[in-house]
């Protein structure tokens, strides 16, 4: 079994997207077996877009 992660950014939760993202996963058959729901840190922030440190767009996406 395949499994794969999703995240969603905060523009897509401000914009209250979240149920219309999720709709469309499962409209092509894809199973939504867990969610979890948080608020990342800096640090966990920093750690998941290490590949992107020093290109323009990092600080934003912190």
């Amino acid at each position: 079994m395949e499994r794969t992660f999703i995240i969603l950014k905060p523009n897509a939760v401000r914009r209250g997207l979240i149920g219309e993202i999720l709709k469309r996963f499962e409209q092509r058959g894809i199973k939504i077996v867990g969610m979890k729901f948080l608020r990342m840190t800096r640090e966990q922030a920093e750690k998941l877009y290490e590949p992107h440190r020093g290109k323009p767009f990092y600080n934003e996406i912190l």
